[in-house]
């Protein structure tokens, strides 16, 4: 992955460039993340090889795993 991170707007925005999996598992894609004010957490897109469609997000836990 490559990437550069905005710390005014708080968008990582990603981008896969190499991979070495010889199964063809793995895609590459590029990606626009969104931190939290708080720092505890991720909203994503994906651009899903075009469309854009692809979503994720993410929290973090403590150790506990608690929120």
């Amino acid at each position: 992955m490559r990437g550069r991170y905005d710390a005014s707007s708080r968008v990582l925005a990603l981008e896969g460039y190499r991979k070495e999996d010889p199964l063809a598992v793995i895609g590459l894609d590029t990606y626009r993340l969104l931190l939290a004010e708080n720092g505890l957490a991720l909203a994503a897109m994906t651009s899903n090889h075009g469309d854009w469609q692809g979503r994720f997000w993410a929290t973090r836990v403590d150790r506990a795993g608690r929120p």
